[in-house]
């Protein structure tokens, strides 16, 4: 640290360096004056060397850069063929295809409410709000949409041509499989009490267990997917499309006739199975009517799609083949490095144990590595198992297609369709699986971009802002949560989005980040939506989030000011390169086998104590000590690696002592604060030196005149002493340990007699201002009395004692005090510990004073 002019030492353990060493190489003898000043690198390591812990820690510090910068191709490169991979597997398009023309066609064209002429129907699915229209819409929309029976002419022609079984093709290019399967679960019956049947004459019919959808709120499609609904499978029936429309009419008024849709079913569903040969895709269609007990459907139709295989004799299958062997590779080649690593750290701590190695071998990093492969591997091999399933499943269909009677056997209908719908869902589960991946992914590309400071900027400016941001949090999210909770209670039984907690807290978000519908809100009360957003945008967002910006971007300005002289990626590749190529050539010793050397030359807890930092730094290595270390190393490496060992410790000296924007504002406050007391105290000195208020010594007889009244003994004083009123031309506040009574007597050069005093301690534990440590002049001698000890470690900035246990002594001065201070404090200083004797407190004095008045440093 910076020995700072309003104290002398900063502490007891630096302040031998502070005085001779340099401020930042430590080690580095210079002349005095000179602590700031840049050195020759060079020169430094040809004439001092480097502490070996400083050498050590460079060593070991581009080592795992080294590691790292090598691991980044590589995981850049496992990000790409991953998504390459699951890209070329997943074909979201073909699927998303599919799904919108079926979705699409039920939407649009399957309708009902026909006009007289029966060309133009009226309503469509989510037009169903009542049981007959449930089926009219399945009787005239859907079966008559799926399960054609007549060919699809113009409008124009006469369409008398019908088909004795259903059209085995929807959309053309769908193969219908079996037909319409209309299923529904049911919940329980209740009674009410006899008291209340007046009311409500009908038995209760709650849900129950049997639904897995909230019947409230509209359902979500990924909800009427994950749903997890009891079927009762005594309900269950199929409209085959190899019966005639006249059949399936009968049985479908048969069904409305018989009360199959009555107030005790809660959720009908409605799906059929289609299979596109050129996309080689297996579709389940589910349209999903769910009757809530306040009266009202909810409508959804979700149509899902499989591929039957992944790996199709098409032109991209020995892409996808070299696409799937290099990520394997990939995840393979980790292991073996993790692997590697693992029994080396075993074989090298076997005597100690393998927790011992285990101990070594466990950080963050390595987990994550772990990680990685395990999840890489359960990817692949999840994968291939769905697709084996895929393939028996597409086997089982075709095997089934004997003959029109034999789509008749509804069990193994049941079954079929039920396996798809399982493969399917264990499809959606795998996808998002293997997109939790590239999360992992991700973290060790964090890792690698730890090599490059400029890479790492992002991952280091988290970690700094992590503390700030856990506190804001903490309010950012009970300001937020209060608002959600308003919202919920303002809007929620008025509008969906604010129905339920998290649906409160989504929309909140939503209108965090723009996206809102304020004219909807106002429906509610347009003063009560408008104060609720008007603070929740003042407030959250340009109070707020503007804070949170500037907290990250407080820590980012530190950090990005810290790795401003730091090697580009560039710089670093062409390094490692030039590094790459002389070991070839064998024009250096490699890093790994110059700590290999010293790992050997030193114990573990020799190796361990010297990569570690503090004022100790250790021996010093020299150019000769590495090479007698390092056997085959040349003087020109070990130069250049001593060298860069100081600039890397001199860049991680400046970026630890970096200042945040916050830090900046305070030292400008300090200094404007120093600055103001400076020019307060020079302006009273001034005038009090333009006054005629200078005098040579301290009035003696004046203190005598106050102990003689109690507060202790003074220095005597010599006759013809006239009393003058001290005046300082400059004072400042020293400690001093109240406790202690001092004496300090002059010594006797020339055979002179000393002149001798006594300060003691008054009763209110403060010494008197006027009780001063002075000089007296007796002949060619000068004597200091005043007090026998100070204590260092309590001299602060300003000279403010904040330990209330010692007391405060107003030291006055003038110029020719601080010169005979200066004198006395030579003499003392050569002969004892400055730290414990007067002399201390006249360099203190004198520094302070020659500082107010213009001194030079080398004066104080």
């Amino acid at each position: 640290r910076p020995v700072s002019r309003f104290s002398m030492f900063a502490s007891e353990e630096e302040d031998e360096l502070a005085t001779s060493r340099h401020r930042i190489l430590k080690w580095v003898p210079v002349v005095p004056g000179q602590e700031d000043d840049d050195v020759d690198l060079d020169k430094v390591a040809k004439d001092n060397g480097v502490p070996r812990n400083v050498f050590l820690a460079y060593i070991v510090s581009e080592m795992s850069e080294e590691e790292s910068f090598k691991t980044l191709p590589f995981a850049v490169l496992l990000v790409v063929i991953f998504a390459l991979s699951f890209s070329l597997h997943d074909q979201a398009q073909k699927i998303l295809d599919v799904q919108d023309a079926v979705r699409f066609d039920i939407e649009e064209n399957a309708n009902f409410a026909f006009n007289n002429i029966g060309t133009y129907g009226a309503k469509n699915i989510y037009d169903v709000n009542q049981r007959g229209d449930f089926f009219s819409w399945t009787r005239m929309g859907l079966m008559t949409l799926v399960l054609q029976t007549s060919p699809n002419l113009a409008e124009w022609r006469e369409n008398d041509e019908t088909w004795n079984t259903a059209s085995e093709y929807f959309l053309n290019y769908n193969r219908v499989i079996g037909g319409i399967r209309m299923r529904q679960a049911r919940g329980p019956k209740q009674s009410l009490p006899s008291s209340e049947a007046w009311l409500y004459d009908k038995p209760l019919t709650p849900v129950g267990t049997t639904l897995d959808l909230n019947q409230h709120l509209r359902p979500e499609n990924f909800q009427v997917i994950a749903a997890d609904t009891v079927f009762d499978e005594s309900r269950t029936v199929w409209l085959l499309q190899n019966e005639s429309q006249a059949h399936n009419d009968r049985v479908l008024v048969e069904m409305e006739d018989s009360g199959w849709f009555d107030d005790q079913t809660a959720q009908v569903e409605l799906s059929f199975t289609t299979y596109n040969p050129h996309f080689d895709t297996l579709t389940v269609t589910r349209i999903v009517v769910l009757q809530s007990r306040s009266g009202h459907f909810w409508r959804s139709v979700v149509p899902q799609s499989v591929f039957m295989n992944h790996f199709p004799d098409d032109d991209l299958f020995y892409v996808k083949l070299v696409v799937d062997c290099i990520f394997c590779f990939q995840v393979l080649f980790l292991l073996i490095l993790e692997g590697r690593e693992l029994a080396f750290l075993c074989v090298r701590y076997r005597s100690s144990g393998i927790l011992e190695a285990l101990g070594k071998y466990a950080s963050w990093w390595n987990v994550i590595d772990w990680i990685a492969i395990l999840y890489g591997s359960g990817v692949a091999i999840v994968f291939l198992y769905l697709n084996s399933q895929a393939r028996d499943l597409g086997d089982e269909l075709r095997s089934l297609r004997v003959g029109a009677a034999s789509w008749i056997d509804v069990v193994e209908l049941n079954r079929v369709v039920e396996r798809t719908i399982d493969l399917i869902g264990s499809y959606k589960s795998f996808r998002t699986f293997a997109a939790c991946y590239p999360l992992i992914i991700m973290v060790r590309l964090f890792e690698a971009f730890g090599a490059q400071p400029r890479l790492a900027v992002l991952t280091k400016t988290l970690k700094l802002a992590a503390t700030d941001l856990f506190h804001f949090g903490i309010v950012f999210l009970a300001t937020f949560g209060s608002y959600a909770v308003m919202a919920h209670a303002l809007f929620g039984r008025d509008l969906h989005d604010f129905a339920t907690m998290p649906r409160s807290f989504q929309t909140c978000f939503l209108v965090l980040m723009g996206d809102f519908d304020l004219r909807e809100m106002m429906q509610v009360g347009r003063s009560v939506a408008f104060m609720w957003f008007l603070s929740f945008m003042c407030l959250v967002l340009l109070v707020m989030l503007n804070m949170l910006l500037a907290i990250i971007m407080d820590t980012y300005t530190n950090v990005k000011g810290q790795v401003t002289s730091t090697e580009t990626l560039a710089e670093q590749a062409t390094e490692f390169f030039v590094r790459w190529r002389r070991n070839r050539r064998k024009e250096r010793v490699s890093l790994s086998q110059i700590w290999q050397c010293y790992s050997e030359s030193l114990g573990e807890e020799e190796e361990a104590a010297s990569t570690m930092g503090g004022l100790d730094f250790g021996p010093l290595e020299t150019v000769e000590s590495v090479q007698a270390t390092v056997g085959g190393i040349r003087p020109q490496q070990a130069l250049r690696l001593l060298r860069n060992a100081i600039k890397e410790y001199k860049q991680d000296y400046d970026s630890q002592h970096g200042l945040s924007i916050a830090d900046a504002m305070s030292v400008v406050n300090k200094i404007h604060y120093k600055l103001d007391a400076f020019i307060v105290t020079s302006r009273r000195g001034e005038q009090a030196r333009s006054a005629g208020r200078r005098h040579s010594h301290v009035d003696l007889a004046a203190i005598a005149r106050l102990q003689a009244a109690g507060a202790g003994d003074d220095c005597p004083a010599e006759s013809g002493d006239k009393p003058t009123p001290p005046v300082a031309a400059s004072a400042m506040r020293l400690p001093v340990r109240a406790s202690e009574v001092g004496r300090i007597e002059g010594g006797k050069p020339g055979g002179l007699a000393p002149v001798s005093g006594v300060l003691s301690r008054p009763a209110n534990g403060f010494v008197s201002p006027l009780a001063l440590p002075s000089l007296k002049p007796s002949g060619s001698q000068w004597s200091l009395c005043g007090v026998d000890r100070v204590e260092p470690a309590s001299i602060v900035h300003d000279g403010v004692v904040s330990d209330k246990r010692n007391a405060q002594l107003s030291v006055a001065l003038d110029s020719v005090e601080v010169f005979a201070l200066l004198r006395a404090a030579e003499k003392q200083l050569s002969s004892g510990n400055p730290r414990h004797t007067p002399a201390l407190l006249a360099v203190q004095a004198a520094s302070n004073f020659l500082a107010h008045e213009g001194g030079t440093p080398h004066d104080t």
